[in-house]
């Protein structure tokens, strides 16, 4: 039966059960290409320069939803919510329908298409400005597990193809590995295979173990489950996006969740680069119903990445019924045959919903890399709405402008337009 979900909302979801809780994702051209000046370990002494893949310019080289709600960092998957129906106000006969989509162990199908505009190129994920592209169609297959006193196993896969299937491929692996290099690219466009995993669940564990999306961050790939049409640079260049390993999550209580998992590095698809071995864990606490603080890390070889460490720390504030505030910060510190590299940022987004059907954002970020020698700060003020016309269309009018260092082949100092629409299916 087909799943028909409304893509994005406004209002923030406190980051309680980023493994348990799963709408759509589950929870990147030719032209200009990502200008990071990473350098990747090999096993060579002479490391070779490494970007975020552009459609046309291979690398050597954050989850997960889509009810149209934006999710806080840790869950980066949460999990696929139908509104309640209200009880009649007379009695009417009962009807039983066959277990298919309310169950939490049913089999369920579903995606979304993401067609997008920009004016100029953000050097994350839009690089192909001044055309309309087809930047999603994603199409998902899972079982939800039950949380019941017994062991209950589910899966997940998810396929994707558009412009955005370079960055969301597996470009940590090797070349000609799982979707990476391996004949799925046709210029601009290609397909990804962004997860593959089973999943256990009993009372308060979850237990997920194959290919899937990171818990780092706040930002996430699958467009339906961020406010904004264009990406954070933390999020493109200071975070993982997949992982394969496994990762465990218990929920202590209705406020504190725990995570704890090992993973082959960053952005693999059942392989590894390197011997990229490392971790991946943290905790999110309710501190109070209105306010949600998270932190998640990875520490170890990451791969392509080199050896270190990393962390993303999320605030997610509700001020209001209507008004909510997010505060995050990343950190980031490898040691690669190149050198060291180190990045921080900041990013604060203010979310305000206007209408049932309208609700406005804004994003400031600051971002600092010591990529190339760089001493420079990259900022980016970014202001946007979402509209939803009706259940399953979302529509992303926005406006950005970039300044700073420019470290990822980005347009500075000139406003960016960039308008989007996703229809979820």
């Amino acid at each position: 039966m087909l799943r028909l979900t409304l893509a994005v909302t406004f209002v923030v979801i406190a980051p309680t059960a980023h493994v348990s809780a799963q709408t759509i994702s589950g929870i990147q051209n030719p032209g200009v290409q990502s200008q990071r000046s990473l350098s990747i370990t090999d096993d060579s002494n002479n490391p070779a320069p490494i970007i975020r893949p552009a459609a046309t310019t291979r690398p050597a080289t954050t989850s997960l939803s889509s009810t149209g709600t934006m999710i806080a960092p840790s869950t980066r998957q949460p999990m696929r919510q139908d509104a309640p129906i209200a009880a009649p106000e007379v009695e009417a006969p009962t009807i039983t329908e066959p277990e298919t989509e309310e169950s939490g162990s049913s089999l369920k199908f579903g995606g979304w298409v993401q067609t997008g505009y920009h004016s100029n190129s953000t050097g994350l994920f839009n690089t192909r400005p001044d055309r309309v592209n087809l930047q999603q169609l994603w199409f998902f297959a899972e079982k939800e597990v039950a949380h019941e006193h017994y062991w209950d196993m589910g899966f997940r896969f998810d396929l994707m193809y558009g412009t955005d299937a370079a960055t969301t491929q597996a470009f940590g692996n090797p070349s000609g590995t799982w979707d990476f290099e391996n004949g799925l690219d046709f210029g601009a466009y290609g397909w990804a295979l962004p997860q593959a995993y089973a999943q256990f669940g009993k009372d308060q564990w979850t237990i997920k173990a194959g290919h899937f999306y990171t818990l780092v961050g706040y930002e996430v790939v699958t467009a339906p489950d961020n406010f904004f049409y264009s990406h954070a640079y933390t999020m493109f260049n200071t975070e993982p996006f997949t992982h394969t390993g496994a990762i465990a999550s218990y929920e202590a209580n209705d406020s504190l969740t725990i995570h704890n998992g090992w993973t082959l590095g960053w952005d693999t698809g059942f392989n590894q680069l390197n011997g990229g071995s490392s971790y991946l864990g943290g905790f999110s606490k309710s501190l109070n119903d209105n306010l949600t603080f998270t932190y998640i890390a990875t520490a170890g070889n990451f791969g392509w990445r080199g050896n270190g460490y990393s962390h993303s720390i999320v605030v997610d504030n509700q001020l209001t019924e209507k008004l909510n505030y997010v505060f995050q910060s990343d950190l980031l510190s490898t040691d690669t045959s190149g050198g060291n590299n180190n990045e921080v940022g900041i990013n604060q987004y203010l979310l305000y919903t206007l209408t049932e059907r309208v609700r406005a954002g804004t994003r400031v970020e600051w971002w600092k890399s010591d990529i190339s020698g760089s001493t420079e700060s990259t900022y980016s003020l970014t202001g946007g709405l979402n509209i939803t016309p009706t259940e399953r269309l979302i529509v992303r009018p926005e406006v950005r402008y970039n300044w700073g260092a420019d470290l990822v082949g980005a347009d500075m100092e000139t406003p960016i337009f960039g308008i989007d629409a996703i229809i979820t299916f």
